[in-house]
């Protein structure tokens, strides 16, 4: 979303209600997950759809009034679709499957054509090429964890677990091959971008052959994924100014 704005390079009110409408979207799949379910605090998660429903309703009618509707209608519908998806994995206790990330790192990624709409009157080049690309460092960072707990699964285990592993180093080498790609066209700094992506995962998972490595806390690896996808954003904004 800011990374939008800010290769955007303006900001105005409207950027409000994208923001509303964007985050009681993500908030609304929680309580629908309770519904979904059946049981536990039901009575909260009415209340919790009472707010978001309406919030996200009065946010979308103003955007539709102040910005291009025909984009704004199809990402409504995207998001529409994604949320019903990620709630059905959740509700199937499938809240770690690679498929459930993958989708959110969709629709967070497509956050950002909602921040683009907000303060420019079309879709335009820039925006593509920050959505795919954030979308593409966004999987392969996913596959790469997941074969981390992979690796960590075959070793509590005594068994060789590889199949994510080998999805995940196809991801990076997608990533390098489009770096190169994208390097071809001169978008020096976009193409260090995908490069740094691919180079820092393709290292993770060549170091899963050690234990000491495999086993460093969830956290820090979280910590960690956060600090590269600033990096890895910064260097596209810094790209597509």
């Amino acid at each position: 979303f800011v990374s939008a704005l800010t290769v955007a390079g303006r900001v105005s009110w409207e950027v409000l209600p994208a923001a509303v409408a964007v985050v009681g979207v993500f908030l609304a799949r929680e309580p629908l997950v309770v519904l979904w379910r059946g049981f536990g605090e039901t009575g909260a998660a009415w209340r919790s759809l009472a707010w978001y429903g309406p919030l996200v309703g009065v946010s979308g009618a103003v955007l539709l009034w102040r910005v291009s509707a025909i984009p704004l209608v199809a990402l409504g519908l995207a998001a529409v679709g994604l949320l019903a998806v990620s709630t059905w994995l959740v509700v199937h206790n499938r809240r770690r499957s690679v498929l459930l990330q993958v989708s959110s790192a969709a629709g967070l990624n497509a956050s950002a054509v909602v921040a683009w709409l907000a303060v420019r009157p079309a879709l335009e080049a820039p925006i593509g090429w920050l959505w795919a690309l954030q979308f593409a460092h966004s999987t392969a960072a996913v596959l790469a964890v997941h074969a981390r707990l992979e690796a960590r699964i075959a070793a509590r285990g005594s068994l060789e677990l590889v199949e994510m592993r080998r999805r995940a180093v196809v991801a990076q080498a997608l990533l390098l091959a489009a770096a190169v790609v994208v390097a071809g066209l001169g978008r020096w700094w976009m193409a260090g971008a995908l490069g740094f992506s691919g180079m820092i995962h393709a290292g993770d998972l060549w170091r899963l052959r050690h234990s000491s490595f495999v086993a460093t806390p969830l956290t820090r690896v979280g910590l960690r994924e956060l600090a590269i996808s600033t990096l890895y954003s910064a260097l596209l904004v810094v790209g597509l100014r």
